[in-house]
């Protein structure tokens, strides 16, 4: 058993179209009674703890195996968590596909945020629309990206920029 599929926060839960009081929510790997209620986090949990070893990524000839990425995915929840995000806040994902894309995208639904998926193909344009429509908090990128950021950033619109050259690096969470 690879210890890491401890939930690391309580999160709010939809059931029957109403916001449960943190009082009542449940973990991660909990169901509630009469409902399926899960985070597709669970999913990844469920793989760590039965599948620990087996591969989870492969990316330029590394492999990532389910207990890796599990337990990245709780370190950036639990920064997230120390960063003070709430649940239901969003963080921005801006970023080519990649190991730690993933581990974040995973890190953030243990936190209970909502993870806002940009594609990094996007004009500065677009980038700017939807920006300004979701309003994260924190956003997730790459380095190659931080000059497009940096104006929305300026504008009072994020708190921190996650990535290496920005406010935090992923190896720093």
């Amino acid at each position: 058993e690879s210890g890491s599929c401890r939930p690391l926060r309580k999160l709010p839960i939809w059931k029957n179209g109403r916001h449960k009081a943190p009082s009542q929510c449940h973990t991660l790997l909990e169901l509630t009674t009469g409902d399926l209620t899960l985070n597709i986090a669970t999913n990844l949990e469920w793989s760590a703890r039965y599948f620990p070893q087996r591969p989870a990524i492969s990316q330029d000839g590394t492999t990532i195996r389910y207990a890796e990425l599990d337990l990245t995915a709780n370190r950036v929840a639990t920064a997230l968590i120390g960063l003070n995000v709430e649940p239901g806040d969003h963080i921005g994902l801006y970023a080519p596909n990649s190991g730690d894309w993933i581990a974040f995208y995973f890190g953030a639904l243990k936190a209970g945020v909502v993870p806002v998926t940009l594609s990094s193909q996007l004009s500065r344009d677009e980038l700017s629309l939807l920006l300004n429509h979701c309003q994260p908090r924190m956003i997730f990128t790459s380095p190659e990206a931080l000059d497009r950021l940096e104006g929305f950033r300026a504008s009072g619109g994020l708190e921190k920029i996650i990535c290496p050259g920005g406010d935090l690096d992923m190896k720093q969470l």
